[in-house]
């Protein structure tokens, strides 16, 4: 992983060297992502989010390295026992004197690299990590190398989640689809549920900030739902809080709120008008998903004006 500076006036970008060395080859010219990776990537960002600069999140990487003999070292086990002697090392040599508590400070430390990051994964015998249970240990969806290319399945049969929360919306129902692919109807329901966890971070925070400051200017007030409510609100609490206020119009890229009958009901209620982002949007990076949603921005305000509530309307790419 790359990080890159820009300075107003400047023509080129200045590349830092990787934090390190991707697990995939480059194949006509794009950058593969291995699971291993995937597990550093959400070491460093437990850093980052703690204000830890580059400089001292590559010394780290760089002096565990040596100590492990591993090119994914942040995500080791034995990075849990050695880290935060490291991290101090590495703060001192840095000279980072604001990060000298969270050095020194067991628990500080703790914080960044705390059990979060480790709970749900499972290592191999050389200390690395094998799988991971992102909905927490053994919660029936797992992300194994191993198994369907590394992509989410759920354990009891291999099947993607995806597959199975888009055959839930085709077919509107979870016992159907439970059925079709002859699983257990409380997996069906894990995978819908897993889904709908990366559709709610699809429209990330930032962006949304971003947006609303790009827009307010035109009158545009942009919020992410997080801003207003738990990560974890259900979709009738917020979908009523925010139909009562009125004005509100909804963008979303969980397509599965129409086809569960409650949350369907709740939003007819609601009088809400939503725009679905349709399933090609899941490949898009943020920055793509910006300046598509910024073109689509005139028609999602006047369509908005013209219909009456409530409305639903699927967002294409193009």
């Amino acid at each position: 992983m790359a990080a890159w500076v820009y300075l107003p006036g400047e023509e080129a970008r200045t590349i830092s060297a990787p934090v390190w060395p991707c697990q995939l080859p480059e194949v006509d010219g794009t950058l593969g992502f291995g699971f291993l990776d995937l597990m550093e990537a959400r070491f460093v960002d437990g850093f980052r989010a703690a204000t830890v600069p580059w400089r001292v999140i590559r010394l780290c990487a760089e002096r565990a390295r040596e100590l492990t003999g591993r090119d994914h070292p942040l995500s080791s086990r034995r990075f849990r026992a050695d880290g935060r002697t490291i991290f101090a090392e590495v703060v001192d040599q840095a000279g980072e004197k604001q990060l000298l508590d969270l050095g020194k400070n067991q628990l500080a430390f703790a914080r960044v690299i705390g059990p979060s990051l480790y709970a749900g994964v499972e290592f191999s015998v050389d200390d690395m990590p094998a799988r991971w249970w992102p909905m927490g240990e053994k919660r029936e969806i797992v992300i194994d190398p191993t198994r369907s290319f590394g992509q989410p399945i759920v354990s009891d049969g291999g099947v993607p989640t995806a597959v199975l929360a888009d055959a839930v919306e085709a077919e509107g129902s979870i016992a159907k689809v439970a059925s079709l692919f002859r699983l257990p109807q409380h997996s069906v329901r894990a995978a819908v549920r897993y889904e709908k966890r990366l559709a709610d971070h699809k429209l990330s925070l930032h962006l949304a900030h971003a947006f609303n400051i790009l827009l307010g200017p035109e009158g545009d007030q942009v919020i992410h739902l997080t801003d207003r409510f738990p990560a974890n609100a259900e979709d009738i609490v917020w979908m009523s809080a925010v139909g009562d206020e009125g004005g509100w119009v909804v963008i979303s890229a969980d397509r599965r709120i129409h086809c569960n009958r409650l949350e369907r009901e709740a939003w007819r209620r609601s009088g809400l008008v939503v725009f679905f982002l349709t399933s090609q949007w899941r490949r898009l990076r943020n920055v793509e998903i910006a300046w598509r949603l910024l073109r689509w921005w005139p028609h999602i305000r006047g369509q908005a004006r013209l219909v009456a509530p409530p409305a639903a309307f699927q967002l294409p790419l193009a």
